[in-house]
């Protein structure tokens, strides 16, 4: 199991426990009570034993309470204070324990033997429950049942009359039971967060293949389209405007041609590296197939004029990075781009006609040398025309 897979089983293990703490602590403390209130009717028992107990119960189901609902408040932010939270709670579920297992010996040997089955009853059922509330998380399970249980047995064997030496062998039995269920039902909840933790990665795998390209990472043109769709959807309501900027590779099929497939991937990875660091993080960079790349710009101003400023301004910044070599089989290589831009609304207001405006302005800048910015203008389509 490696170290991800742990911190999410052990993040798991902290949420259920935190949820069956409270159910868990209010029990406890109902049970305490009356088996407080059972045992101060039977004169042969110490009262302030009785009551020193039930103090004690109290103020660790008060402490666990606490805990679980501070925990709750404020989210774990790190692997060391999960792992530290983990173990407080494990920590009251051993003192609860060990504060149940005690409980025998407070009372005293001159309990009655009615009395003795009673408590005895209620830490079996106890035990039981925190089988069951605790199973995610096997320390605190076994520790509950050995802590709570064991002593009973021991204190069962210590009196030596045949009834609780029958008592003492069903209660071993009990704890082996006990014992084998804590180990199969945590091993059905781990098994069972497993399943969940591979179906997320899977639907993960199956996003990452639908929304984003293989070779670079970047989103891929379906995302492009569904993010132009929501920026025109919004446009209006914020007062902003966008642009799309086109991006083709100049001469880039000679580089696959000269030295081969492997090295165009090879530019195509450094080119997306670059790019990413071009824009801001609200923008958007997604390959859209080849050497075609395209950079979604939001939040620009209403004012066509300044918007396309500050468009060609992240298209000259591309350029200035493209003016750096990219290193391809150890050696220096420099490839130039070739930049259209649309803006929405002005130049189109769905994706497609976005798009293809874009592309019409980029080989505009082909048509003028290259390696240049160019801003879609209705007179492009005429000249196409």
């Amino acid at each position: 199991m490696d170290t991800a897979v742990k911190h999410i089983i052990d993040n798991e293990r902290l949420k259920r426990l935190q949820t069956q703490n409270v159910k868990s602590v209010l029990s406890s403390a109902l049970l305490g009570w009356l088996l407080m209130f059972t045992q101060a009717h039977e004169t042969n028992i110490p009262i302030a034993n009785i009551y020193l107990w039930s103090f004690l119960l109290l103020m660790i189901s008060v402490a666990r309470l606490v805990a679980s609902l501070y925990f709750k408040k404020h989210p774990v932010i790190s692997v060391e204070q999960n792992t530290f939270r983990l173990n407080m709670l494990r920590a009251g579920v051993i003192v609860t324990g060990v504060c149940w297992g005690a409980n025998p010996y407070l009372a005293g040997e001159h309990q009655s033997i009615q009395l003795l089955f009673f408590s005895s009853f209620i830490i079996a059922g106890m035990s039981s429950a925190a089988v069951i509330a605790y199973a995610i998380d096997k320390p605190s399970a076994l520790a509950y049942m050995y802590f709570a249980v064991i002593p009973l047995i021991v204190y069962f064997v210590i009196i030596g009359t045949p009834q609780t030496l029958v008592m003492a062998f069903a209660g071993a039995i009990f704890v082996f039971f006990m014992v084998y269920s804590i180990h199969e039902l945590n091993n059905l909840l781990v098994e069972n967060i497993m399943l969940r933790i591979k179906a997320e990665q899977f639907d993960e795998q199956i996003r990452q293949m639908a929304y984003y390209d293989a070779l670079t990472g970047l989103p891929n043109r379906r995302l492009l389209q569904d993010s132009l769709d929501h920026a025109l959807s919004i446009h209006k309501r914020h007062l902003m405007s966008g642009a799309v900027i086109f991006i083709d590779l100049d001469n880039f099929k000679k580089l696959n041609d000269t030295q081969g497939h492997e090295m165009g991937d090879l530019l195509l990875k450094q080119v997306a590296d670059r790019l990413k660091g071009v824009i801001r993080e609200s923008d958007l960079v997604s390959r859209l197939g080849g050497d075609e790349f395209i950079i979604l710009l939001e939040n620009l101003s209403m004012n066509a004029e300044i918007a396309a400023n500050q468009a060609k301004e992240v298209g000259n910044k591309i350029l200035n990075e493209f003016n750096k070599p990219y290193q391809i089989n150890q050696e220096p290589y420099f490839v130039s781009p070739s930049i259209g831009i649309a803006l929405f609304p002005t130049h189109g207001k769905t994706h497609d006609d976005l798009l293809k405006h874009a592309d019409t302005a980029m080989y505009e800048a082909k048509r003028a040398g290259r390696n240049t910015v160019r801003v879609f203008d209705i007179d492009m389509d005429l000249r196409i025309g």
